[in-house]
């Protein structure tokens, strides 16, 4: 009698399954999109660009802890922005909040206009800087953010303002981060900038034991892996 009553769980979650997903309930969607980092320097314009892939995965709540849209960036690697004798910036990946801000702002948009997208200072991702390239215990954060309140709400942490801008004090004066843009692309994603210009880095999976400590708080306030300059999931 057990075994005929899950024998009927199962068909009728199977039916169920099934007929969500004919009606459209599943979807695994993927787009590709390049970021570009422009940077203003006494020398000209800089900029560094990346192909990244994300993707949106939907599935229709049969169960009461089932159910939702889940986002992630399933390829690419962080953009690299050369700046000569002054250094190197790093855009990381920016993980599931990145992935839904590309769908949101570009999955709507036409396949035959590859519109492209400012993103704003609450959508960039993490920048990050070496002060020696060969030593990745000297990474930098190059740009802190922190929840402030919204100017035309005045609803309190409902916005990001700038907490440290530390990009002339890391490449000097007249330097100045210009706008991170993304756009829909059919190009394909490419690996081995970011191992050109860091030596040590290994493959996504290890942690590289990276971290920044706030002086003003005695807890490490962030970590990196690997993960954050590279990823190859399928």
């Amino acid at each position: 009698m057990k075994r005929f009553v899950m024998f009927a769980v199962c068909m009728i979650l199977g039916v169920t399954m099934a007929a969500c997903a004919g009606a459209g309930g599943f979807s695994n969607e993927k787009i590709r999109y390049k970021m570009t980092v422009t940077v203003e320097t006494p020398e000209g314009i800089k900029t560094g660009s990346a192909v990244r892939e994300a993707g949106r995965y939907t599935e229709p709540s049969i169960l009461p802890d089932q159910g939702g849209t889940m986002y992630n960036i399933t390829k690419g690697e962080a953009v690299v922005v050369d700046l000569g004798q002054r250094g190197v910036l790093f855009a990381l990946l920016g993980g599931e909040d990145e992935a839904r801000t590309v769908f949101k702002s570009l999955a709507s948009k036409s396949d035959q206009i590859m519109e492209s997208v400012e993103l704003t200072i609450a959508q960039y991702p993490k920048l990050v800087s070496f002060k020696d390239r060969n030593a990745p215990e000297t990474i930098e954060l190059v740009l802190e953010t922190e929840p402030c309140a919204d100017t035309t709400t005045g609803i309190p942490r409902n916005a990001t303002c700038v907490k440290k801008d530390r990009v002339l004090e890391i490449y000097g004066e007249g330097v100045r981060l210009k706008t991170i843009m993304v756009e829909k692309t059919d190009d394909e994603v490419q690996f081995g900038v970011v191992k050109g210009y860091l030596k040590w880095f290994r493959e996504p999976g290890y942690s590289l034991g990276l971290k920044f400590f706030d002086p003003a708080n005695p807890e490490p306030a962030k970590y990196l892996i690997s993960d954050d300059f590279q990823t190859r999931n399928n």
